[in-house]
């Protein structure tokens, strides 16, 4: 019976293979007639033109008109190969395999697992081991659904944070996997969502979803209003190995959609109350039984949220962490000390134990506590006799300032600068305590509302789009203008200055209308190898070809139009007959048009098949995407520069005669212009700017005196030295506690200064 019914089917299948054969031979029969016909019709009417002119004009204005005509029929030729590449550009890519997006997991969970292996060891999660914070289910019901959604049996979750192993199980044991961390300021929440998301790499079992750490910040629900769109454009930027030739440029979407990703939401508490409303509803009706989730926030801003939506995050167990006793916090601290500590550690030791100084237990309760006593006088090996002794810090919030006041010179001065590779965590150059202080504090200030240091973000932060396009329109309009100018300075002091003011003027604003958007463009990477990547990104490329195509047959009209323009003005070589100035303009217009297509579709060409993504070793660090834009930023110049310069190059060497110059000196001269109009072409032209924007900024930032010039070491060695955390390309600072604290007091500063 199978037989019978493959037989059928490929009985079948034959028949349908047969006729539609058939409906392709009589459509090919059909086509030949016309595309002869479309074929014929140009050559026949210009072989029409061409004897017309010669029987009424001679010879000469034939051979002209012959050439216009060539041009026009090579360009006519070129429009139905055009036509395909733009359908074939357009064409969806084919749906990723299941042996596609195992590859995809398998690339991102080692990705995911490196990255927060090297934060945590950056952050110090695990020294001298996890500090032993207990969790249980909040008490307080109307936060967490019901039992019966949460766990197919009894609902219970509690354990350590030095147990992640117990944690990580009693999460797989949840029904959806679902898990709300909530607490107070410096509570652990994001650490032990960093604990639990390492350990599920770790024990990673076929088929489960991938953990990825996000910050809840970066959801705009009014852009993104479902989950998965906005995971898949994080996956994207945040781990660009997933759009690689293998598995495909679509695996961040079809990770995302197909409930292949865990997303670890870090911070709700930080979003405005509004926004961390509907970032609630949004999660609610985005995700299916087959969705898991982690979600960190404060404790009130999560209760705020609740009771806002009505309703609370379906499925989802809620845990809150129980304050540390003085017993575990001092065995913690003694831990880090030497196994014979000096008689003032000692004294602090004993004093936490017997509670005799309540602000030190008070502090002592919370993660953030010790971690700033650890860090201000165990790692600074400072006395630590005013914790106990100074009458100042008798109250928690002046004792917790005191802390955060010597935190930034302590790390400093503890970690001092290192090149060694096998030194992560100390920085590449020594810092002046009071300046970064000064740096830091500002970038606090800046990022108030968001509590995200994206690097790319700072000039939409400081600057305005209309500053920028009016910088870019300067810069580019003086070089244009400046090179026109020489180049027509053979004609007169009045004819260079007015071709000066016309082209670079002209330059100049259509490069201030390519920086309109400038502020909103993302990072990009460059990849000069082509080992697979012509297949993945052939559609891609094609696109950019016939667009650069089309954009230099425009430019190079114009160009060939102005350049015959001003050789008939200044060597005053009229033609006789209106009809054969017209002609000689096309002609100059259509000739260096095509050259210039060919420029262009090769440069356009050439820069989106370096921007396609390759695989790299590590996931997007904020340094190595700045890095990966600045070296994508050279290449375009280069690339647009190169070739621009063979155009000119070749086009000056054509018109040589024209303009009274030998072949070798109108070589040189076409190449030198052409490189200096490729390079500025080169930066304001393609889809990334994000490196060039920023070092706009930073430049004016740094006159200010706000930040330093070299903003991106300072901001990876603030992250070396334990100032500042890395989610992805994001900088955060270490503690939320740490940015509000020092955005307050710079607000205080400034209110006293004035």
């Amino acid at each position: 019976m199978i037989n019978l019914s493959i037989g059928v089917a490929q009985l079948r299948g034959g028949a349908d293979r047969s006729q539609d054969e058939a409906m392709g031979r009589q459509r090919g029969s059909q086509w030949p007639t016309a595309m002869l016909v479309a074929s014929l019709a140009p050559l026949v009417v210009m072989i029409i033109v061409i004897v017309a002119t010669w029987a009424t004009r001679g010879l000469e204005a034939a051979v002209k008109v012959g050439s216009v005509a060539a041009v026009l029929l090579a360009a006519w030729a070129l429009v139905p190969k055009a036509v395909g590449w733009w359908q074939r550009a357009t064409k969806p890519a084919p749906p990723l395999t299941a042996v596609d997006v195992t590859r995809a997991k398998d690339i991102l969970a080692r990705q995911v697992g490196a990255q927060w292996k090297h934060e945590a060891a950056l952050r110090s999660l695990g020294d001298p081991h996890p500090i032993p914070v207990p969790w249980r289910l909040t008490e307080h019901d109307e936060l967490m659904d019901h039992p019966r959604l949460i766990a197919s049996g009894v609902l219970a979750f509690s354990g350590q944070g030095a147990d992640i192993a117990h944690l990580t199980n009693g999460f797989r044991a949840l029904r959806c996997r679902r898990l709300v961390i909530l607490g107070g300021p410096g509570a652990g929440k994001t650490t032990l969502a960093v604990q639990l998301l390492r350990e599920l790499i770790r024990t990673r079992q076929p088929g489960e979803p991938i953990p990825v750490l996000l910050s809840a910040a970066r959801w705009d629900t009014e852009t993104y209003p479902r989950l998965h769109d906005w995971l898949g454009k994080c996956l994207g930027m945040d781990y660009p190995d997933l759009r690689a030739e293998k598995p495909g440029s679509d695996a961040p979407r079809t990770l995302a959609e197909g409930s292949e990703i865990l997303p670890v939401l870090d911070g709700l508490d930080e979003l405005p109350e509004n926004a961390r409303t509907k970032t609630l509803a949004a999660l609610n009706s985005s995700m299916d039984e087959s969705d898991q989730l982690i979600l960190t926030s404060r404790s009130t801003e999560f209760r705020q949220a609740v009771e806002a939506n009505e309703d609370v995050l379906t499925a989802a167990a809620v845990i809150e962490p129980q304050p540390l006793t003085p017993d575990v916090a001092a065995d913690y601290l003694a831990a880090c000390l030497p196994p014979k500590p000096k008689p003032a550690w000692t004294e602090v030791l004993n004093a936490l134990r017997k509670e005799t100084v309540p602000t030190l237990v008070g502090i002592a309760s919370t993660p953030l506590g010790l971690w700033l006593i650890h860090a201000t006088y165990i790692l600074a090996r400072r006395d630590p006799g005013p914790i106990l002794h100074d009458l100042r810090l008798r109250d928690p919030p002046s004792l917790r300032a005191h802390l955060f006041d010597q935190l930034i010179p302590a790390l400093i001065a503890s970690r001092l600068p290192s090149d060694d590779p096998a030194e992560p965590f100390r920085p590449h150059r020594k810092w002046d305590p009071d300046q970064a202080r000064r740096w830091l504090t500002y970038l606090a200030r800046l990022t108030r509302d968001t509590r995200d240091l994206a690097w790319w973000r700072l000039a939409g932060y400081t600057l305005r789009p209309g500053a920028v396009r009016l910088v870019v329109g300067i810069i580019t309009g003086l070089l244009g203008g400046l090179l026109y100018g020489l180049f027509a300075l053979s004609a007169g002091i009045g004819v260079a200055v007015a071709v000066a003011l016309v082209a670079g003027a002209s330059v100049g604003i259509v490069s201030a209308l390519f920086a309109k958007v400038w502020l909103k463009d993302t990072p990009g990477r460059a990849y000069l190898g082509l080992r697979g990547k012509i297949p993945s990104g052939a559609h891609r490329v094609r696109k950019e070809i016939v667009f650069g195509g089309c954009f230099g047959l425009m430019v190079g009209f114009v160009f060939g139009v102005f350049e015959e323009t001003r050789l008939v003005l200044l060597f005053g070589h009229f033609p006789p007959s209106r009809a054969e100035m017209l002609i000689r303009f096309l002609g100059s217009g259509l000739s260096d048009g095509v050259l210039f297509a060919i420029s262009g579709a090769l440069a356009f060409g050439l820069v989106a098949l370096a921007e396609r993504p390759a695989l790299a070793r590590a996931a997007s660090s904020a340094i190595s995407t700045w890095g990966a834009d600045r070296t994508l930023t050279f290449v375009k110049t280069i690339f647009s520069g190169l070739v621009t310069a063979l155009a000119f190059g070749a086009a000056f060497v054509a018109i040589h005669e024209h303009i009274a110059m030998e072949p070798k000196h109108a070589a040189i001269l076409g190449v030198v212009q052409g490189l200096i109009v490729g390079l500025a072409g080169g930066l304001v032209t393609g889809r990334h700017h994000a490196w060039l924007v920023f070092t706009i900024a930073v430049l004016r930032l740094a006159i200010l005196r706000r930040l330093p010039r070299r903003l991106m070491p300072f901001l990876n060695d603030a992250h070396r030295l334990g100032l500042l955390r890395a989610v992805g390309p994001i900088y955060q600072f270490r503690h939320a506690e740490l940015h509000d604290y020092l955005a307050a007091a710079d607000e205080d500063t400034r209110s006293k200064s004035r």
